[in-house]
């Protein structure tokens, strides 16, 4: 192995390994799944019948390889939307560090080294080695697909209030902690659907919470059929004080704000420097797109806040 030296090579010996194992029925390479492109696919036939699905990537530079199971790992989550049987390999030339292989392992990936190929495939076709693959979906998929089968008004009110409240906990707990639900103020009026303690010590939170004294976060849902218009700013302002919850809230809506209600928001900032940000299906999808790849999701409230900030 250590005589290789271009990707084709590599990939080549991949290729010649997967199908001499004896253990597939069809071997392609440069499949396109789902406007993927998979270097090596194969297609087993298990004991009881069925066929489990093989996608076999091979790394052959070492990049960061952080970065690259992280990249599998957004591929994996949008082939398992259409095959939901199948099981990504990656196939590593160099060593792998041990922050690539818990992301790996979190994310149901397997990994083999190219010098432990022979006896690693074998073991992972055979069972002897422990598959990482899950055969349940990724948290973060499921939220999003059902996200889209949500109906619109007061019929699935309460199921998107709490699927709200699930992506919020998915997405950003920790740092933040579980949620209080439907808690009212002092006077018994404005009642919000959940409240999540800020207590993060570092990183975007932290920061909230001593730009806009964001000590809890409060997060309205409303499963409007229409785009949000100016009452639900306004109660959710009244909410938000210095000596309370702090100044910082956000409303999810199945279509986000109107026009009414963005020029509410920018008097609420103007006149009280309320920071309220209105999030749509749109916003939600994209952030759980972000944690399901790996990524920051609190990188898309930022930019939301960055572009209302310099919009005056």
């Amino acid at each position: 192995m250590d005589k290789l030296q271009t990707y084709s090579e590599l990939e080549n010996v991949v290729l010649n390994a997967v199908k001499n194992s004896g253990f597939f029925t069809q071997v392609d390479s440069h499949l396109e799944l789902d406007g993927i492109v998979i270097d090596i696919v194969g297609t087993q036939r298990q004991s009881d019948g069925k066929s489990v699905m093989w996608a076999f990537d091979v790394v052959g530079r070492m990049l960061s390889d952080t970065d690259y199971v992280t990249m599998t790992g957004a591929m994996k989550s949008h082939l398992l939307v259409r095959y939901p049987d199948i099981r990504v390999v990656l196939i590593m030339a160099g060593e792998v560090t041990d922050r690539a292989l818990e992301i790996a392992n979190n994310l149901g990936i397997n990994i083999i080294r190219v010098g432990e190929l022979q006896t690693k495939l074998t073991e992972l076709l055979t069972g002897s080695l422990p598959i990482s693959y899950s055969y349940s979906e990724p948290k973060g998929v499921t939220l999003r697909d059902t996200l889209s089968k949500i109906p619109l008004g007061t019929a699935g009110w309460f199921q998107y209030q709490k699927l709200c409240s699930n992506i919020f906990e998915y997405l950003f707990c920790p740092p933040l902690e579980l949620p209080l639900f439907e808690n009212p103020d002092a006077n018994r009026r404005n009642r919000r659907d959940m409240i999540f303690p800020n207590n993060a010590e570092e990183g975007f939170w932290f920061n909230l919470r001593n730009t806009y004294d964001a000590h809890y976060i409060v997060v309205d849902a409303k499963n409007y059929a229409r785009p949000l218009q100016k009452k639900p700013v306004l109660e959710i302002a009244h909410y938000l004080k210095p000596f309370g919850c702090g100044m910082f809230g956000i409303l999810c809506s199945r279509k986000g704000p109107g026009p009414a209600t963005i020029y509410a928001i920018q008097q609420e900032w103007i006149s009280g420097r309320k920071m309220i940000l209105a999030l749509s299906d749109e916003d939600l999808t994209q952030m759980l797109e972000l944690k399901i790849s790996q990524g920051p999701a609190e990188e898309w409230l930022r930019n939301k806040i960055s572009q209302f900030r310099m919009s005056f």
